[in-house]
């Protein structure tokens, strides 16, 4: 077999869900997550079998993830989306004793398409966006909702940080820095959000 999902009529890697729910400890137990959730495999004459084996020895010899992103809309730090595929698949082969390539392919524009590994798409995203002093600032004007955004940020990194091992201590004191260390973002958060500013702590 060589093309894996979820079992039939069901949807995403289980990475995130564990991470959400705090029923995990280790990368290893993201990784079961995701060998759990996407050991199905699908074909010609397939539509969702059982193969666990299979997947596993894929994942052990795999020397690649490549991840293709064609919406502008959205950023590897904008939703659980990736953490749940990409950081589920790099704990999972982890898991196996592989150690694959990460890769992000932006092909949002078809004629300037970019190639970057996942950690220098994380960087690129922290530093356009979540750590943008104007990105902020329009997000401080949301209110409520604003506050809740950058909670989805910290959420977001944190589970790619987990299940990927892509993200680095400084990148988390960059965060603190910009939210909880800039007085004027703190004094929102705690008035506009205050369950943002705790999630964020």
């Amino acid at each position: 077999w060589r093309i894996f999902g979820n079992a039939p009529n069901a949807y995403g890697a289980g990475t995130t869900g564990l991470i959400d729910s705090g029923g995990w400890k280790t990368r290893a137990d993201l990784g079961m997550a995701y060998l759990a959730a996407s050991h199905f495999a699908y074909g010609r004459s397939a539509d969702g079998v059982l193969a666990s084996a299979d997947l596993k020895a894929r994942l052990s010899a795999s020397d690649a993830l490549i991840h293709v992103q064609d919406l502008r809309e959205v950023d590897v730090l904008s939703g659980a989306d990736f953490a749940d595929s990409e950081g589920g698949f790099a704990a999972a082969a982890y898991m196996l004793g592989a150690n694959p390539g990460l890769y992000h392919i932006d092909t949002t524009s078809a004629d300037n398409i970019h190639v970057r590994t996942l950690a220098e798409e994380i960087s690129l995203t922290l530093h356009a966006r979540a750590l943008n002093p104007n990105w902020i600032a329009g997000q401080m004007r949301h209110g409520y909702a604003g506050a809740a955004g950058l909670a989805d940020i910290v959420d977001n990194l944190f589970a790619l940080a987990a299940s990927s091992g892509q993200v680095s201590s400084a990148q988390f004191d960059m965060v603190a820095d910009s939210y909880l260390y800039n007085e004027e973002v703190r004094e929102f958060l705690g008035h506009a959000n205050p369950q943002a500013l705790q999630a964020i702590i």
